[in-house]
């Protein structure tokens, strides 16, 4: 069982004691100082995985201390084994005291377990559970060298979740990896203009996002902290320079991607959880010459739109 962590929210250029104290000790600290009336969300994680890979060490979000200024974050239950889970992290206490809120659908790359069944366990738990915002993450993804049957299948169990959707009127959080254009084409197939869509972690060309962005008046564009890798590639450059802040999700997708502007808390070299969405905002605000405090109001309302919270 993982030890409590405290104070695991620690990103450069932004000072920690103020982040949690709402004080900091230092005459002149070269730091940002975030007051207590700045929100920020994380619009994409995976509790479930945080709760059960082996790398996470038994990690338990309830015993992780955030700052005041965490307003919440969206839970992506996308592997139908896992969707038992979301009764356990979707108590009442929890979600009042962590704001944790859920999307639940079966994700492109768990295709082979998606069937009539799952899809009526995704419509039942969108329309009955508490707390559960939207469908998703589903989607498209043609990396690794994907076969032709495995195309027809990943296409068939999108199209059933995007039916879905627009059946309830629910938002939705797309995967597209590799598949931007078909995941363009089958979009407008199945699903008005004025649809909430959550492109999640998007990673394509300026050029495709910005068909999106014109073609889906509600679409955001979901960044994680891909951002901040020393590595990352120009593409994904152009994509964060280029994304309009009223179209901004900030993400973690945790425990996937780490930070790359971490200072180092105990948790930075295994995994990443939902408070590092501001390390996202960060580097973005950074990277395009924004306040800090206009990133994370703006992309906070985002969210709180695409899911109506």
């Amino acid at each position: 069982m993982a030890e409590q962590v405290v104070r695991d929210v620690d990103v450069r250029s932004v000072c920690s004691d103020f982040l949690y104290d709402g004080s900091c000790s230092r005459m002149m600290c070269p730091r940002t100082h975030i007051g207590k009336s700045i929100f920020y969300m994380d619009s994409h994680c995976h509790l479930d995985l945080l709760t059960t890979w082996d790398k996470c060490g038994g990690f338990q979000f309830d015993k992780l201390v955030l700052p005041s200024n965490f307003a919440g974050c969206v839970t992506n239950f996308a592997f139908p084994r896992l969707h038992y889970l979301l009764h356990d992290l979707l108590k009442p206490e929890q979600l009042m005291r962590k704001k944790i809120f859920s999307t639940v659908g079966c994700h492109p790359k768990k295709f082979r377990e998606f069937n009539m069944s799952v899809l009526h366990e995704i419509e039942c738990l969108v329309l009955k559970e508490s707390g559960v915002v939207a469908i998703g993450e589903c989607g498209l993804d043609f990396s690794n060298h994907v076969q032709s049957f495995e195309v027809e299948r990943q296409k068939q169990a999108f199209g059933a979740q995007m039916r879905l959707a627009a059946g309830k009127n629910v938002p939705i959080v797309i995967h597209c990896r590799d598949a931007e254009e078909i995941t363009f084409e089958m979009i407008h197939q199945y699903l008005d203009t004025q649809h909430k869509i959550h492109l999640h972690c998007y990673t394509g060309s300026v050029s495709v996002m910005n068909r999106f962005i014109s073609s889906f008046k509600n679409l955001k564009i979901g960044l994680t902290n891909i951002i901040t890798k020393h590595d990352v590639s120009s593409d994904v450059i152009d994509i964060v320079r280029n994304v309009p802040l009223d179209r901004l999700l900030l993400e973690t997708d945790s425990p996937h991607f780490v930070p790359g502007n971490n200072y180092g808390g105990r948790l930075s070299t295994m995994f990443s959880h939902p408070g590092q969405a501001i390390n996202v905002a960060v580097k973005f605000h950074q990277m395009n010459n924004l306040k800090l405090k206009t990133v994370l109001n703006i992309s906070t309302s985002n969210c709180k739109y695409m899911y109506d919270l």
